[in-house]
């Protein structure tokens, strides 16, 4: 009895010791973890050293230390598994795409539904990369910082800062910082430029000293290499100069049926693509009035092709482009004053700006009344009536003047010889006076 059972013993210890020799020999040893970064895409292999047998990989649950039934990915159109034979067997590969932290955990290849397997373990670690600004505004000559800022624990190999030539695609190289300076804070230097790690080590900083017009003819980006197949990017992040669009005559006050000017100058390094024209009611009403792109306008308000004219003129001083653009309102209605008139230029390197001019109602020089008389005609009229009844008024005074003094001397001729004496009659009438003589002068005539 004893002999048998010993006899079972070693036949069981056997057959175990030459499965697992078996086993171990149906794959062939490799990569058995797997790491990356939320967001890239990894490839996980398997080597078998025996053919024409098919493999299923399954995806295990683990809860408690306990193996239970995992989700068979064959089937699952997120992954791409294929096989390659080999000289030896074949190898099974499969590709997980934007791996989450959620795709941690242990991937199984199993042989023909048998015990034979190998398994994989993969971990992710999630990387988020925090809001920041996409346009820096800059002055010339001045020092400026663009940090870029994430949430991971993941450690990468090396951290890339470059920069790309919107005029021609060039890409510059400002800094590296790799695993051996990434944390002390080292400085790489190129010319003016220097890359370091932020002081929370949280983020990349990249320092321009006395930024110049070429320095705002690039894109900046950063790329953090997490290995030879996953790397995370960011960018581009431009750098602007100030305001570029403005007028000089911010309000516009005309009358209906005049031509109205609204005219905009621009200054920028990269030229115009794009312009469109809008206006707003005080009530935040937005209205299409046109757009020009590609050397041509097209009006977009009601009668626009009658109503509406444009202009622009262009020039490169000093490697800064200054341009004015004009847009004509001919035989302005009331329906177009009161509006916010913004015009909105859209630059070559995806930046824009706007500035708006408001047009206002001046009083109308004319206006009509129920008569149908106009109050410039009634104006007229009252002024030349005022001028006729004026001058009748002196008229009427002379000549009732002149009858009155009449009247006055005829009474004294009539009544002058009875009740006035000869000398007050003289004195009244000098030329009587002149040829009368009294009677002494004819009594000595006659002697």
């Amino acid at each position: 009895m004893k002999t048998r059972v010993a006899m079972f013993f070693l036949v069981f210890v056997f057959v175990i010791a030459d499965y697992g020799i078996l086993a171990t020999k149906w794959f062939k040893p490799g990569n058995d973890v797997y790491t990356s970064v939320s967001g890239c895409t990894i490839e996980l292999n398997w080597n078998l050293l025996i053919k024409d047998h098919t493999s299923t990989i399954t995806k295990l649950n683990l809860r408690n230390m306990i193996e239970e039934p995992g989700h068979k990915l064959n089937d699952d159109e997120r992954y791409v598994i294929y096989s390659t034979d080999t000289e030896q067997g074949q190898d099974i590969s499969m590709i997980i795409p934007h791996v989450t932290v959620q795709d941690s955990g242990v991937y199984r290849c199993a042989v023909d539904y048998t015990p034979r397997h190998k398994d994989v373990n993969v971990t992710v670690t999630d990387f988020k990369w925090m809001p920041d600004k996409t346009s820096i505004e800059v002055q010339e000559g001045e020092d400026i910082n663009l940090e870029w800022k994430y949430v991971t624990r993941a450690t990468f190999k090396s951290i890339l800062v470059y920069r790309i030539s919107y005029e021609d695609s060039r890409r510059q190289y400002l800094g590296n910082l790799t695993a051996d300076n990434m944390d002390n804070q080292g400085e790489r230097r190129v010319d003016k430029a220097s890359v370091t790690r932020n002081k929370d080590g949280n983020g990349v900083v990249l320092t321009i000293r006395k930024v110049t017009e070429e320095d705002v003819k690039y894109n900046y980006f950063i790329e953090m290499v997490y290995s030879d197949t996953c790397s995370m990017k960011r960018g581009p992040t431009f750098l602007n100069k100030e305001s570029k669009v403005y007028s000089r005559t911010p309000v516009i006050k005309s009358r209906r049926q005049e031509d109205i000017n609204f005219v905009w100058y621009y200054e920028y390094i990269s030229p115009v693509i794009t312009i469109l024209f809008t206006r707003r009611t005080p009530g935040n009403q937005i209205d299409k009035i046109g757009y020009w792109h590609g050397g041509e306008f097209v009006p977009q308000m009601a009668d626009g092709e009658s109503r509406l004219k444009f202009n622009q003129t262009e020039s490169n001083i000093t490697f800064v482009i200054e341009g004015q653009i004009t847009l004509t309102l001919l035989d302005a209605s009331r329906e177009d004053f009161n509006y916010d008139y913004i015009c909105r230029i859209i630059f070559h390197d995806k930046q824009e700006s706007s500035w708006n001019i408001l047009l206002e109602e001046k009083a109308p020089l004319f206006v009509k009344d129920g008569s149908g008389l106009s109050t410039g005609e009634v104006a007229a009229i009252s002024v030349t009536v005022v001028v006729v009844v004026v001058i009748l008024v002196v008229i009427i005074l002379i000549v009732l003047s002149r009858r009155s003094e009449l009247v006055r001397q005829k009474i004294q001729s009539f009544t002058g010889g009875n009740n006035i004496d000869k000398k007050n009659q003289a004195e009244l009438n000098p030329l009587q006076g002149s040829t009368t003589r009294s009677e002494d002068e004819a009594t000595v005539d006659r002697v």
